[in-house]
């Protein structure tokens, strides 16, 4: 339930469900509508215990936007399914998915004069604006690779196609919200993972690749772990002493340090 503007209430559920074809691989098909559901996302292997899932449940917040005046939360509808084969060290993902998002939120910087005060509002945790977008549908489909080279070291390559947001090149003469459109766009993301004996660090680097003349809005997996993801991301989290038998974490995440991917109007 949101206050701002009034009193807006929402559900969001979300299920997978996943078929064992013994050596034939794995069978999986998963839905979700409204938040993102990081109890899919996140989830560890039985036993495992991750503060990055709970830190992610715990932040997990509504994406407010302002639409006409209105306050708006982006929800998204997904629907997807993969098929997962698994030799030796090696792991193979097929996944095809599909993205319906209504009043998507994204951040505005430099000149925000083209979409008007009453489809702003401030953004709190950046010097950037919120922006309403308005609606989307998309799909997309990927292949992965992965690699557990050691039991500290893992790479794996992803690569597909899905769609992108694109401006027209008349923007600026008419409202900023219909002279964006979506349009397919390959991608592709190389991702290393890496644990450090004794100190028990963790270190992970990624680069995604795409046309980074459009905005590719990121999907999450809900059937695997490989993640579309856009420019050179780094990761590292290194565990503490316990304290008052506490556990804790420093954590570091920097995301597309090389500035790319943004969509100029």
């Amino acid at each position: 339930t949101v206050m701002l503007y009034g009193r807006m209430t929402y559900v969001s559920p979300f299920a997978r469900a996943s078929y064992n074809l013994g050596n034939g691989g794995m069978l999986r098909v998963a839905f979700s509508s409204g938040f993102t559901p990081t109890d899919l996302i996140m989830r560890q292997p039985e036993g495992q215990i991750d503060l990055k899932q709970d830190l992610a449940a715990l932040a997990q917040a509504p994406r407010i936007s302002r639409r006409d005046d209105h306050a708006a939360v982006e929800r998204t509808r997904t629907y997807e399914a993969s098929y997962q084969v698994v030799d030796g060290s090696r792991t193979f993902t097929a996944t095809a998915f599909s993205d319906s998002v209504a009043d998507a939120v994204f951040l505005m910087s430099g000149d925000i004069g083209l979409a008007g005060s009453a489809n702003l509002l401030p953004d709190l945790n950046t010097r950037g604006t919120v922006f309403n977008a308005g609606n989307f549908q998309r799909t997309g489909f990927s292949a992965a690779l992965s690699e557990s080279v050691t039991d500290r070291l893992e790479i794996s390559v992803a690569g597909g196609e899905a769609g992108a947001l694109v401006a027209d090149p008349d923007t600026g003469r008419g409202p900023l919200r219909s002279s964006i459109r979506q349009s397919p766009r390959p991608w592709m993301t190389a991702r290393i993972q890496a644990a450090m004996p004794f100190t028990g660090t963790r270190l992970g680097a990624s680069y995604g690749w795409t046309d980074f003349r459009a905005l590719m809005p990121t999907h999450q997996s809900l059937t695997g772990r490989t993640n579309q993801q856009v420019g050179w991301n780094f990761v590292g989290r290194q565990p503490l002493p316990g304290m008052l038998g506490m556990r804790m974490e420093i954590m570091a995440e920097l995301r597309n340090l090389l500035a790319q991917g943004y969509l100029g109007i």
